[in-house]
């Protein structure tokens, strides 16, 4: 190929630039010069110590990442679970992406950049992790001209990957991440003493040596503990008061309302998707009615525009859905109960009330400002399950804006505790954590122990068990039968709804909206409800 002038005048002085960036040409007022002897001395010692570090990764092996990624990939079904255990079990927020810095294999940062972009929702349309869905994928991205590359090296590698991890369990992939952490920790141990040495060699100053080796120790091990964030930071007023007087003055976002009352003047009118991440209790012992207001608040958020995950480890995922619907079909009018569309009793045929509510359904979830409702079950769950769990749908939707689950007392235990208390304590703990991580709010039911039968009013000591729950709790609401006279019928439609705790104070709600034009507190220790348990619907003296 020949440049005429021009192209080879660009090229010389695009050369040149290089040639000065490099610090192989020094530029001084007499024109370009070599530099001293002993700078190039130092950056042939500076590219011989890189070519040696290179040489080492390329050495190490990497069955353990073929298996990571393998694990992630292999199958027809969702793997977002999957890779949010590895997620975690790094020690990464959501929002940070997977280090390029942990895969000794080209090849393998590439595939696991795609994943970890779909996990976060990066991709558009693509939802799935599997290696079907990422092939598909990437093979738009290509007709669409957004990637290049080759698809049939990108086909090929997923599916070596995904054969790589046939026949593997959870065991073989947990045992894949640590040696995957403790390999990569030795790598950077390795190359902080290699920079050490040079720049000991090179005679700087053992303060900024010192700092090197100090930072690179610290960054291995909170890859090994599974605390891999970023560097951690500190505020003080002068570093916050431009983004308080931001936060002060930015619109607010809609509160949204779960559509009971008695929830929603302890949240301040409901929860906030600009303000996430709390955790709050719903008490109770068993059959008052527990999962009921659960249902009935999770149907409400998402009638008024949330995104809502409901997870069971009690009920199946038919029950909690009929539930859900009945509770819908009350308040649009076409009333099915809930053990109609369980399919119990003896009736064979569907009501045309139903067919009412499918049509009412779909035309609601067309408009705009209306959420969504999924449902989870899975009895035998325990927190680590249940933090997957969010983490994947999270990743499927990321307005996912609040979850409740059902229910605290009935997980299975995490292994590796001495007692059921301090096992508890672990568990509220870590789903609080997820709930943090996530951004999402968490509405826990939890049991209430013998004692609260005998209370004249229940009260947070009588969670079973720990009280990190109540500890950590935003608003704590606790559910009892009221108490009748002797000879007074008892009715079990007829519920208290004790207000334990609200962090943040009352205020009188109607339809998400602030009452008192003062903003003053009320102040309202119970809240006397009627439920129809049919269709998990609660009513009480302020409801219109």
């Amino acid at each position: 190929m020949s440049l005429d002038d021009l192209e080879f005048n660009e090229w010389a002085v695009g050369l040149i630039d290089q040639t000065i960036a490099a610090g192989e040409l020094v530029e001084t007022d007499a024109g370009l010069t070599l530099p001293d002897g002993s700078d190039v001395d130092g950056e042939l010692d500076k590219r011989r110590e890189e070519k040696k570090l290179a040489s080492a990764r390329e050495d190490d092996s990497h069955p353990q990442e073929q298996i990571i990624l393998g694990f992630a990939l292999e199958g027809n079904v969702d793997r977002s679970a999957r890779w949010a255990a590895f997620r975690q079990a790094i020690g990464l927020d959501p929002k940070d992406p997977v280090p390029a810095e942990l895969w000794g294999d080209p090849l393998h940062a590439r595939v696991a950049h795609e994943i970890d972009q779909v996990f976060r929702g990066k991709k558009g349309d693509v939802r799935k992790i599997n290696g079907k869905a990422l092939i598909a994928g990437y093979r738009e991205r290509l007709d669409n001209e957004q990637v290049l590359g080759s698809f049939q090296a990108f086909t090929q590698s997923i599916n070596a990957l995904e054969a790589a991890a046939a026949g593997l369990g959870k065991n073989d992939f947990d045992i894949a991440v640590d040696l995957l952490k403790s390999r990569c920790a030795r790598s950077m141990i390795r190359e902080a003493i290699r920079s050490v040495e040079f720049k000991l060699r090179a005679d700087l100053p053992v303060e900024e040596v010192v700092q090197q080796l100090v930072c690179s120790s610290s960054q291995a091990m909170n890859l090994v503990r599974g605390r891999l964030r970023g560097g951690e930071s500190f505020d003080t007023p002068e570093s916050m008061f431009d983004e308080l007087e931001q936060v002060m003055t930015a619109e607010k976002g809609r509160v949204i309302s779960t559509g009971v009352r008695a929830l929603d003047i302890d949240l301040q009118g409901g929860i906030n998707p600009d303000d996430p991440g709390k955790l709050n209790v719903i008490g109770a012992r068993t059959r008052v009615g527990k999962t009921t207001l659960g249902v009935a608040a999770a149907m409400g958020l998402c009638m008024n525009g949330a995104h809502v995950l409901f997870i069971s480890c009690e009920l199946s995922r038919r029950e909690i859905m009929a539930r859900g619907l009945a509770h819908y079909s009350y308040r649009r009018g076409c009333r099915v109960p809930s053990w109609i569309i369980e399919g119990r009793g003896r009736r064979t045929s569907v009501p045309p009330e139903f067919q009412q509510l499918r049509r009412s359904w779909a035309n609601d979830r067309q408009r705009d400002g209306y959420g969504s409702f999924t449902v989870k079950g899975d009895f035998q769950a325990n927190a680590e399950v249940m933090g997957e769990y969010i983490y994947a749908a999270k990743a499927q939707n990321p307005e996912l804006s609040a979850v409740f689950i059902d229910h605290f007392h009935i997980m299975s235990s995490m292994k590796g505790f001495s007692h059921r208390s301090a096992e508890m304590e672990a568990r509220a703990l870590y789903l609080h954590q997820v709930g943090k991580a996530c951004e999402v709010d968490l509405f826990v039911m939890a049991q209430l122990n013998r004692e609260a039968c005998l209370a004249q009013r229940p009260g947070l000591e009588h969670i079973n068990g720990t009280d990190v729950l109540a500890q950590l709790a935003t608003a704590v609401w606790l559910l009892e039968f009221p108490k009748h006279e002797e000879n007074t019928p008892f009715s079990p439609n007829q519920l208290d709804i004790v207000h334990a705790k609200f962090r943040n104070g009352q205020r009188e709600i109607q339809d998400g909206r602030n009452n008192n034009a003062a903003g003053d507190f009320i102040s309202e220790d119970v809240t006397e409800v009627s439920v129809d348990r049919e269709f998990c619907f609660f009513t009480d003296g302020s409801d219109a």
